[in-house]
């Protein structure tokens, strides 16, 4: 490679079998919502709008922005935060 070779930045690979199989280990055994599989989800339906190109840029920078908040919140509250419904329980209260 050159020494003054700019990287290419590639979009991310979206690939519909990955997004398939997250949502399908989203179910919890007491019948919720894995937050963590949720977040995962959207994680890679986000790389299906980032391929789309700029039009959709203002949706992908949404959704990482939303992405990275429920994140934060699992890592910092942990337990509460283990399902959609916890979540929306405790956000409740």
């Amino acid at each position: 490679p050159r020494a003054n070779a700019v990287p290419v930045m590639t979009a991310p690979v979206f690939q519909l079998s990955e997004v398939i199989e997250v949502f399908e280990r989203m179910s919890s055994d007491d019948g919720g919502i894995s937050l963590q599989e949720y977040i995962d989800a959207y994680f890679e339906l986000n790389k299906f709008f980032s391929v789309l190109g700029r039009a959709m840029s203002f949706v992908t920078s949404d959704i990482s922005k939303k992405v990275d908040v429920l994140r934060d919140h699992l890592k910092t509250t942990g337990e509460p935060y283990r399902t959609v419904q916890s979540m929306i329980k405790v956000e409740n209260e």
